[in-house]
């Protein structure tokens, strides 16, 4: 039965008691009743010693404590329901497994404790509790360390105040691994499923879904769905029709198999051998900038990104033995160069078939273009972007004669005349030849748009957030390797990316996170630097930078875009081995064998005191030589040696007795 509008209308007016509603909605509300906020955070050190009754496990756990002015959320005063839920993380991580939406943060340099004794006991201080999804941080100008803080790994959003300065500058914590953030990324992998979607065959079941919304019945617009704001994101362009796959005996064939060079020979030796009746259709595609008027050819549609303003061309010409029959060129509007490709083997094709009398023996027609990938889509499976193209060249083909229509590759740009007319041909119809496609866009347009797309977002985001320094070093970002990261090994990496930012074996690095083991100076005397290496008096004469002109001048780009300079220093000198280490003993054994004589002489006695056999021949700067292994070597002969002069006194001593 039914109910009535009046009985329907009063129980949607029924105010319910908040404890009476079910539990999954009063969850809901304590979550979404949680806003962000900035949490500040100081350690504050305790003598325990002079308080009484002590236990041993509290002293180094209570020697610090982490302190907050921030107040503690609302939620967690509001009752012990809305508490147990935000921070328990039984109740709050459900079947994912996730964390406790307000978890504990504590000072505590021994993490062990929390597993002899339980959390409540571990807590030391007040509570300071944080949600490190949303929160920030503001740990002021105090030299925090977050590795000894409980979930100081989780922490994603910190607050930091430089001293001198009185501008905190906020700054999320990037994850390692050469990633752009996670919105950007989100957003990049949104337009990529948008072009897929129209991609989508007609009869696909999503693609009446994908249509623009209906009226209502009342004639208002109904709102667009999640799938129908996605499709909107790239740029319409004519929906593929599902192919099926075309298999040949030169399916698995590379249509390059061998290099341009021997190619080009190859090609010139096929014309001559070629019957003089036998017609050769040369086609090519171009690109070029509206504004530069610069030529951008690309085989793949996924090529690196181009000036914005290009115009997309093709051309062909034909030739029957040494005469040209005919030649043509068109433009493409929102298209790749694969596009202008096809469509010059669509429209050589079909004038080569029209220049022939129909009276007249069909001669056998080949058709030479410089894109594998084309010629792949001609050949079997036609290609998704400008499909009409390949369809309608396959119409042809089989109407003239599939046996009389051959592909061959020629490569481009290596002095084959059919190939550099077309090719001029093709930025002629680029600049200003008939557009064959007008108001139509291909698929391999809109997925470069695409990429474009979340590049600039990437570089929008990188100049709003890039740090200071990098702007002094002239770096840019890249969402690919950079050559950094292509040349150098792991420990001149680590050495570059140091310098860069800071954190590495440097004096202001140890000071701020109170490493107290840290040896903060080098073995000349001075204070540890990014640019030490440069005006250290140990290290070798080469590179060597002096002045403050110089260094201001010079040194910022050594570690930037100049990184080869820094990377040549370092190796050369091999500082960071022998001059600058991160342990004194092995800056003592190096000043042993240095000071009192001339570098080279003592290097060499140095070398050759620990087993390595250095002649005359050789260059001392590129001597390279593990000192760890040298010195665990001569300790190990140090044991042997006390080992034999123990046992020779006890055969000594047995013998006497």
């Amino acid at each position: 039965m039914t109910p009535s509008c009046s009985s329907y209308n009063s129980s949607n007016t029924t105010f319910h008691p908040f404890p009476r509603l079910p539990w999954e909605l009063r969850a809901r509300i304590w979550e979404m009743s949680i806003l962000p906020r900035v949490v500040e955070i100081h350690v504050r050190n305790i003598d325990i010693s002079k308080r009484e009754h002590v236990t041993y496990w509290a002293w180094p756990l209570r020697s610090k404590l982490l302190l907050s002015s921030t107040p503690v959320p609302g939620a967690l005063h509001a009752c012990r329901e809305a508490r147990d839920h935000l921070t328990h993380p039984l109740t709050a991580c459900g079947a994912d497994g996730r964390n406790a939406y307000y978890e504990l943060m504590s000072y505590s340099a021994m993490m062990n404790v929390q597993q002899q004794w339980s959390w409540q006991d571990a807590v030391p201080g007040p509570y300071v509790w944080v949600n490190f999804e949303i929160d920030m941080i503001n740990i002021g100008s105090q030299r925090l360390s977050l590795p000894p803080i409980s979930c100081g790994r989780k922490v994603k959003r910190v607050k930091y105040i430089s001293p001198g300065s009185s501008v905190g500058q906020a700054f999320d914590v990037v994850l390692p691994g050469d990633l752009p953030p996670v919105p950007l990324l989100l957003e990049a992998a949104r337009r990529r499923h948008a072009v897929r979607l129209l991609t989508l065959d007609p009869a696909h079941p999503l693609v009446p879904r994908l249509s623009e919304p209906r009226m209502t019945p009342r004639g208002l617009p109904r709102r667009p769905t999640t799938l129908q704001t996605a499709a909107q994101l790239a740029l319409p362009f004519p929906r593929p029709v599902l192919q099926p796959p075309v298999y040949n005996g030169d399916t698995h064939k590379d249509p390059a198999p061998t290099s341009k060079d021997r190619a080009a020979k190859d090609f010139k030796e096929w014309l001559l051998q070629l019957d003089p009746s036998e017609i050769v259709v040369y086609t090519d595609g171009s690109m070029i900038a509206k504004q530069m008027g610069l030529p951008a050819h690309a085989e793949d549609p996924d090529a690196e990104e181009r000036p914005e303003g290009e115009c997309v061309g093709f051309g062909y010409v034909i030739f029957q033995g040494q005469t040209e029959l005919g030649r043509g060129c068109g433009q493409l509007e929102q298209a790749e160069v694969f596009d202008a490709e096809a469509e010059g083997a669509r429209h050589g094709h079909k004038a080569a078939v029209a220049l022939l009398p129909e009276a007249q023996a069909r001669p056998r027609i080949t058709i030479c273009l410089d894109n594998t990938s084309v010629i792949r889509g001609l050949r079997e499976t036609p290609a998704a972007s400008s499909q009409a193209a390949f369809l309608d060249f396959r119409a042809i083909r089989k109407s003239y004669g599939p046996s009389l229509v051959d592909f061959r590759w020629v490569p481009g740009h290596k002095g084959i005349t059919g190939n550099e007319i077309a090719d001029e041909l093709a930025k002629a119809g680029a600049e200003g030849g008939e557009v064959v496609n007008e108001g139509l866009t291909t698929l391999a347009h809109s997925r470069r748009l695409a990429k474009r797309e979340a590049r600039t977002d990437f570089k929008a985001w990188w100049a709003t957030n890039k740090p200071e320094s990098y702007a002094d070093y002239r770096l840019g970002a890249s969402i690919k390797p950079n050559d950094e990261l292509k040349e150098l090994d792991r420990r001149s990496l680590h050495h570059l990316l140091a310098a860069r930012s800071g954190h590495g074996d440097f004096k202001d690095y140890h000071e701020r996170f109170e490493h107290e083991d840290a040896l903060l100076t080098c073995y000349c005397g001075s204070w540890k630097t990014p640019f030490h290496p440069f005006h250290c008096r140990k290290a070798y004469a080469v590179f060597l930078v002096t002045g403050e002109a110089a260094m201001r001048e010079n040194l910022s780009l050594t570690i930037g875009i100049y990184w080869q300079r820094f990377i040549a220093r370092i190796q050369a000198s091999h500082f960071f081995s022998w001059t600058c280490t991160r342990k004194a003993w092995r800056q003592t054994l190096w000043q042993q064998h240095t000071d009192g004589g001339g570098a080279a002489d003592n290097l060499t006695g140095f070398l050759r005191g620990r087993g390595v056999e250095v002649g005359h021949g050789h260059d001392i700067e590129r001597v390279t030589v593990d000192l760890d292994r040298l010195v665990h070597r001569a300790r190990r002969r140090e044991e042997a040696l006390r080992e034999e002069e123990s046992e020779s006194e006890s055969e000594s001593e047995s013998g006497e007795d």
